[in-house]
């Protein structure tokens, strides 16, 4: 999983001059101590977390920054999850 600098590096390669809440967005879903509530904010608790993505990204205001800071910070796990499977399916040690 992506360190908060790993979200917010990304974040401003894609949009450097982003508004406040752009970059709260980035790293508010990791702020709670509590598992279960993290893993469904994380969508673990589906079971396609890459349609549960999708279906989210059709729902949320898309002119709301907050959400689309929320939603790149899903993105990135969900991208480095799959990264990661692949990097062991074809034997690199990353």
């Amino acid at each position: 999983m992506p360190s908060t600098g790993i979200h917010l590096l990304v974040a401003h390669s894609i949009e450097p001059e982003a508004q406040n809440l752009f970059w709260i967005g980035n790293f508010a879903p990791d702020y709670t101590n509590d598992r279960e509530l993290k893993d469904k904010i994380h969508l673990r608790d589906t079971r396609d977390r890459w349609n549960s993505l999708e279906k989210l990204y059709l729902d949320i205001d898309k002119n709301n920054i907050f959400n689309i800071g929320w939603f790149l910070h899903l993105l990135l796990i969900l991208a480095g999850t799959k990264m990661n499977l692949f990097y062991i399916k074809i034997g690199i040690n990353h």
